[in-house]
């Protein structure tokens, strides 16, 4: 096995590696997040997006790659359902259309 398969290899077994909570909060890029945050993230998410949580015998671990594969949802502004956190659904926006249609109409 040569050096790049070595390091790649090494590179997933990390990502599939699983720390506890209280050690994963070193893990996530910038300002260190609060515990409670995490648990958070993990049981409400974060726009759609929930962190994974694997519970072993009554405590909670969270791998690297489960980290990286959140902040980047999270960080690319697209929920779990593909639209932008500001983007209506299309029955929202034909709703508002009517709405406005409607206040023309009345001279509104």
């Amino acid at each position: 096995m040569n050096n790049s398969q070595s390091a790649s290899t090494k590179a997933c077994e990390d990502s599939h590696k699983l720390v506890p909570i209280s050690q994963a909060l070193a893990m996530f890029p910038g300002r260190r997040p609060h515990i409670s945050t995490v648990w958070r993230w993990g049981q409400k998410g974060v726009r759609g997006v929930k962190l994974e949580i694997v519970r072993v015998g009554g405590r909670a671990y969270v791998s690297l790659g489960a980290i990286d594969r959140f902040v980047s949802a999270t960080s690319a502004g697209v929920t779990a359902t593909g639209r932008r956190p500001n983007e209506l659904p299309a029955q929202r926006r034909a709703s508002i259309a009517a709405a406005r249609a409607h206040l023309d109409s009345i001279g509104m």
